[in-house]
């Protein structure tokens, strides 16, 4: 699935209905789902969990069900765990997520406190959506992290939470053992590492068109930009496995060559690095990003669980970072994540 921001119309006709949809995020999440519901209703659906990222867990309280707002004290109680799901259903999302607060590496009690509660419930349409430090991928903490979510009878998403860098490559491969141990395991705001899980097992994959979807939030945490002042897109390049900012392909890579032609229904033969900073621009990357990936997903839907074909994509990719170095007559080195993705 794609997961966006609260524009999904700008979306709706990149997302194949055969093998994805669209998690939708942001504050007003349940009214979009709620609109996208009403003008295509056979449309996959589901509300990305934003509370979750308010705060932690704890055995007392292990989902956020609300945000305290000094400016607008609460008038009503909070609702339960069952209106909080129901009311995503009532919208017309064809799951419900569970607001899961962030897990602190460790802590059973709490993560299996939320199990249990989330178990009590008598319906067949929730997912546990699980936020999880990293630290939950040590050798100490992994196979007790196995155990308890394999007492959970619902799906279980998992998100890694971070705020910085690439978490998915850090603790790649024990999260490809966790995910494959789960009857129904899932991976939540991930990057390309989701298309790497859907070979490694798991069912389903959410990964984010913004950067800012691609892991879960530490609570009060504040994602860092490399540079502020540069909002140009990081754009997928699909044969390179990586996301790219247009800036640096525009100065690192093509300043003195021509930039290769895309030929997705978005950018239909224009240049690669011709996103700018402007609001429509923008938007026209995100478009391609996510057309670009739902083509991926295409391919690593027909062949989930099979590593082979994900390690030899992989390589692929690698090589054509050589490639890409002969052209412009020096190295081009992979990032990290692209090594650990052909390592299968």
């Amino acid at each position: 699935m794609v997961l966006i921001g609260e524009d999904a119309e700008h979306y709706v006709d990149v997302v194949n209905d055969a093998c994805s949809g669209l998690v939708i995020g942001g504050k007003s999440a349940l009214e979009e789902v709620r609109r996208m519901a009403r003008s295509h209703p056979d449309r996959v659906l589901a509300v990305d969990p934003w509370l979750s990222e308010k705060g932690y867990a704890s055995e007392e309280a292990p989902f956020i069900l609300e945000v305290a707002d000094e400016d607008a004290p609460a008038l009503l109680p909070a609702p339960t765990l069952e209106e909080y799901l129901q009311a995503q259903i009532g919208a017309g999302a064809t799951f419900a997520t569970t607001p899961t607060g962030v897990m602190r590496a460790g802590d059973r009690r709490s993560l299996k406190k939320a199990i249990r509660q989330v178990n009590d419930l008598d319906r067949d349409d929730v997912v546990f959506y699980a936020p999880l430090e990293l630290a939950w991928f040590t050798s100490a903490n992994v196979n007790g992290l196995i155990g308890v979510l394999a007492a959970c009878r619902h799906p279980v998403a998992i998100a890694l939470a971070d705020s910085n860098g690439d978490p998915y490559t850090k603790v790649l491969p024990a999260l490809r053992s966790v995910v494959a141990s789960l009857p129904y395991g899932m991976i939540w705001r991930s990057d390309l590492a989701g298309l790497d899980l859907l070979a490694h097992g798991a069912k389903a994959a959410s990964i984010g068109v913004l950067p800012a979807k691609r892991a879960a939030k530490v609570p009060d945490s504040i994602r860092r930009a490399s540079d502020k002042t540069d909002r140009r897109p990081q754009v997928l390049r699909p044969e390179l496995l990586r996301y790219v900012r247009t800036s640096y392909m525009r100065d690192e890579w093509y300043a003195a060559t021509e930039p290769p032609l895309c030929w997705c229904q978005v950018c239909d033969g224009r240049e690669i690095d011709r996103f700018s900073q402007t609001t429509e621009s923008r938007l026209e990357a995100h478009r391609h990003n996510a057309v670009t990936l739902v083509a991926l997903i295409e391919n690593v839907g027909n062949l989930v669980g099979d590593k082979n074909w994900w390690r030899d994509l992989a390589r692929d990719a690698v090589a054509e970072h050589t490639v890409l170095g002969g052209l412009l007559g020096r190295k081009v080195e992979p990032p990290a994540s692209v090594d650990a993705f052909g390592d299968a």
